[in-house]
């Protein structure tokens, strides 16, 4: 080999390595990471807007905690407790069962189904019944469709609203406690002669809610890549691989850099 070619050839080598672009891979930001997990119970996952468990509170919104049971995950709202049945994010909507009546008919508190409707509202309102389940009261002959609660001898009713299974005056039980029901459900109670076990099916097919959590932004933040959730200040937050987006959307993937390219995760980083 000629004796100049060696150093020509690897000063070309070295200008050539040094002439290509170098991209820098950062490490994404834990809270992109976290939120990117989503909760699991039974045979259920979960995301956004709810958290709880191993999953963060900003990854969701304050307003939507789970706890596991075992079973079926639960939260609470305006002083009861609900059982997720089924969730469909692609219409934010969660279908739920009242878990205080879930395994008996018998509460041991007395509380009708309130919504917090600055986060959830009925799917549709034509489409349910109201049943309403009455305690403590004195003996009605007129109307079958009673039950009777362990540890007490004090008779129970409970009826369907606008559909006849008999009246229940409010002056003959001490209290009562309302629940929707889907209209269907409330139908098969009726036909099926109002019996107990057409009212613990009616009650375990639950009811539909469509939730309010800033769905539009997040499915703003989900498209361009994030992970939804809140902050500290409960204010909505995309957070993006690089770390939380003052917008509602991480940085186009289309127009930034190849040196630092953001993907969002939605979420919410701050709390009440």
């Amino acid at each position: 080999m000629h004796p100049h070619l060696f150093p020509v050839s690897l000063l070309l080598f070295m200008f050539l390595v040094a002439a290509i672009p170098r991209v820098v891979v950062s490490e994404d930001d834990d809270r992109f990471v976290r939120c990117g997990t989503e909760y699991e119970c039974g045979n259920m996952k979960i995301g956004y807007p709810f958290w709880g468990g191993d999953r963060p509170d900003y990854c969701g919104h304050p307003g939507f905690e789970l706890e596991c049971d075992g079973e079926a995950p639960e939260f609470t709202m305006e002083g009861a407790s609900y059982r997720v049945l089924d969730i469909n994010d692609s219409t934010n909507t969660v279908t739920v069962a009242r878990a205080d009546v879930w395994d008996s008919n018998c509460p041991d508190s007395y509380v009708n189904t309130t919504l917090n409707t600055s986060l959830f509202s009925y799917v549709s309102t034509t489409s349910y019944s109201e049943l309403t389940l009455y305690y403590q009261c004195v003996y009605l002959a007129s109307i079958p469709n009673q039950f009777n609660c362990s540890n007490s001898s004090i008779i129970c009713y409970f009826t369907i609203q606008d559909l006849s299974l008999g009246d229940v005056s409010l002056w003959s039980c001490d209290v009562n406690v309302k629940i929707p029901i889907f209209e269907s459900a409330a139908n098969a109670i009726v036909s099926g002669g109002g019996t107990v076990d057409g009212l613990r099916e009616a009650v375990k097919e639950g009811f539909g809610l469509f939730w309010n959590a800033n769905n539009n932004l997040c499915k703003e933040c989900v498209e361009s890549g994030g992970h939804c959730g809140y902050n500290d200040s409960s204010q909505f937050v995309c957070y993006c691989r690089d770390g939380p987006s003052s917008a509602s959307t991480c940085l186009n993937p289309a127009t930034s850099s190849p040196e630092k390219i953001s993907h969002g995760i939605c979420g919410d980083n701050t709390r009440d």
